[in-house]
């Protein structure tokens, strides 16, 4: 426990100094990723780094415009993001439920043969 407490201290203490990247809807352990979904990571990823590099208020760091757009154009992979996932799910579920329909079915035929 001690562990993870020492690590959670450094993380508080050091918020400042980390880029946050919200991914969702891609996991941790979604390994499988198609050319649009690395895509979406890459965007909101430049997004982040953007935002916080607009946030330490560099002088030649990025404009409040160019944070806006980065930060729109993730916003608008990730709606795309959203439903290609959604239309994986959905043909996952109606492959899943034909082969159960083809399982009882044949366990039918089965029986009555």
């Amino acid at each position: 426990m001690q562990f993870t407490a020492d690590r959670l201290e450094a993380s508080t203490a050091n918020i400042r100094n980390v880029v946050l990247i919200d991914t969702s809807p891609i996991g941790t352990v979604d390994f499988r990723l198609d050319t649009s979904e690395k895509q979406f990571l890459l965007k909101v990823g430049r997004a982040a780094a953007l935002r916080f590099l607009y946030n330490r208020n560099l002088d030649d760091g990025p404009s409040q415009a160019e944070v806006d757009a980065a930060l729109a154009d993730a916003d608008t992979s990730r709606i795309f993001v959203r439903g290609i996932r959604q239309r994986r799910r959905t043909r996952r579920f109606v492959v899943s439920l034909l082969f159960v329909f083809l399982a009882i079915g044949s366990y039918f035929i089965w029986r009555h043969t």
